[in-house]
């Protein structure tokens, strides 16, 4: 139902912090689920870091990399509860 639009500069590290513009509490949902649109011709590494409102410990976040493939690539990820 939302879209966003990223261009990330170059660079070793490059990334994007949603921090308190998102959904803090997501004891209601079952997943969570997006689109990735790779505009380029060529596979690019992608990692993801979602942590909840609690800490940071390992127990308590997600931490993963993808390889985007050119076009459109779907994501779901279901909770862990």
């Amino acid at each position: 139902k939302q879209c966003l639009k990223v261009t990330f500069p170059k660079g070793k590290f490059p990334g994007l912090n949603a921090g308190r513009s998102v959904i803090s509490d997501w004891s209601k949902f079952d997943s969570l689920k997006f689109d990735v649109y790779n505009p380029h011709q060529e596979v690019i590494q992608f990692g993801i870091l979602i942590k909840d409102q609690h800490g940071s410990s390992y127990a308590e976040r997600y931490d993963g990399y993808f390889a985007l493939k050119p076009g459109m690539n779907n994501f779901e990820f279901a909770s862990q509860r």
